[in-house]
């Protein structure tokens, strides 16, 4: 920087020079580079299609045609045979015909006897817990449907002597049945609103949910977020739940679900118990 001076750095410019880029010493390159390029272009080699292989065309361009093909020679020109004369025409012999063997009927087995249809009756869900004097009611009517249309239990020796004991005993109770009188079909239809007609299985299934997450013993919180039911309603159906819960087909799930819940329950208080006893020290 000494050695340039003050005036060379006053004078310094980035101005674009004046020349070509393409003229050096004297020569112009423009034109040089189009020759160039030109002249040592190289040309890349054409694709060569491979011909299918055929074995056959193989033999015959190496063996020539004419060797595969033997030589045939010429036949013998045969003389014409003499005409015969035609010989008369015998009339078939008559055959009796032959009757087709009849294959023997076998007899269809006789089928068991189908049970009448019962009266049309209501449909009952078993977490609704209606009164069982109702069941009884309802079986005590289609006994007797059966019993007016003839209807048999059939007998299954096959199946073994406990499962004819028990067609024995429902063909019993067939014989035996009565009519429903007025004062049994009063009470029916009395029973039929003393269950839960309002609850649904969506409703039963929150239940059961939030036992699992509260357990059965916070019937504050089941309460509270059983959608779509009251405290009152919740307390309840919980109530009955919890005393006639073994009547439920799925009870064995159902029990398993909610102990599963509680133990969790159980866990995490252990664990908020011991880790008081450890912040207390």
């Amino acid at each position: 920087m000494e050695a340039m001076g003050e005036s060379s750095l006053r004078n310094f410019t980035v101005e674009t020079p004046t020349e070509s880029l393409y003229q050096f010493e004297g020569e112009d390159y423009r034109e040089k580079q189009k020759t160039i390029s030109l002249s040592n272009w190289i040309e890349p080699p054409k694709r060569e299609r491979k011909a299918k292989y055929s074995i056959d065309a193989y033999f015959k361009e190496a063996l020539g045609a004419s060797d595969l093909e033997p030589e045939r020679e010429p036949e013998p020109e045969s003389e014409p045979e003499p005409e015969s004369e035609p010989e008369p025409e015998s009339e078939p012999e008559y055959e009796p015909e032959s009757e087709p063997e009849s294959e023997p009927e076998c007899e269809p087995e006789p089928k068991a006897p189908k049970a009448p249809r019962p009266p049309k009756q209501p449909i009952l869900q078993d977490f609704q817990f209606f009164p069982p004097r109702l069941f009884e009611l309802l079986d005590q009517e289609i006994y007797f449907y059966k019993k007016s249309s003839g209807y048999k239990v059939p007998n299954n020796l096959e199946l073994g002597p406990d499962v004819s004991e028990q067609e024995k005993e429902k063909q019993r109770k067939i014989d035996e049945s009565e009519p429903l009188t007025e004062e049994d079909q009063q009470e029916k239809e009395n029973l039929l609103t003393q269950g839960f007609t309002n609850w649904n299985k969506h409703d039963f299934n929150q239940f059961i949910k939030v036992n699992e997450k509260y357990g059965r013993d916070d019937i504050e919180n089941i309460a509270k977020y059983v959608k779509g039911k009251t405290p009152e309603e919740v307390m309840e159906y919980s109530a009955v739940f919890w005393e006639r819960c073994h009547e439920l087909q799925d009870i064995d799930n159902i029990m398993a679900q909610i102990e599963r819940g509680e133990t969790e329950i159980q866990r995490r208080l252990s664990i908020k118990k011991a880790l008081d006893a450890k912040m207390a020290r």
